[in-house]
């Protein structure tokens, strides 16, 4: 099955806002239940939505058929339209010091990526802090894009 470009970015889109929607989810689990590897919801009609860390992926999708109707993306949820409020390639340009994103990290080795908050430092040879405990990201992970994100109040 072959899809058009115009179809092809509106299941971008949806798989963006999908992923974001399931990111603000984990984020208040998390909270409330404490820290949790994997989420899911699940809805009375059966369908099921699965949330979890990169490094999960490969072990769930071993024992996951695959369908012949699924229609792979060229690249996961990575906007390529020109507005304000989208991922912008690091290479492109880098969020100012201190300011708090959404970044894209990927492992060097694994090419695995998560999401991430981080705000970007300028402290010799780091770069990169997480916004939620003032860590430094490994070095075996690379932010590839970054998002601004208007996010919610801390307590």
């Amino acid at each position: 099955m072959t899809i058009d470009d115009k179809t092809k970015e509106e299941l971008k889109d949806k798989g963006q806002d999908l992923i974001f929607a399931a990111y603000e989810f984990w984020k208040v689990h998390q909270n409330i239940e404490g820290p949790r590897a994997v989420v899911w919801l699940e809805a009375s009609d059966g369908h099921f939505v699965l949330f979890t860390r990169g490094e999960y992926k490969n072990k769930i999708m071993s024992v996951v058929e695959t369908l012949n109707e699924e229609i792979p993306l060229d690249e996961p949820f990575v906007e390529k339209n020109i507005e304000e409020n989208r991922w912008i390639p690091i290479k492109e340009r880098e969020p100012e010091i201190k300011e708090r994103v959404l970044a894209v990290v990927q492992h060097w080795h694994t090419k695995g990526r998560r999401i991430y908050e981080l705000y970007r430092v300028d402290e010799s040879d780091v770069h990169w802090r997480t916004a939620d405990d003032n860590w430094e990201i490994s070095y075996d992970w690379n932010v590839t894009h970054w998002k601004r994100y208007n996010f919610p109040e801390e307590n």
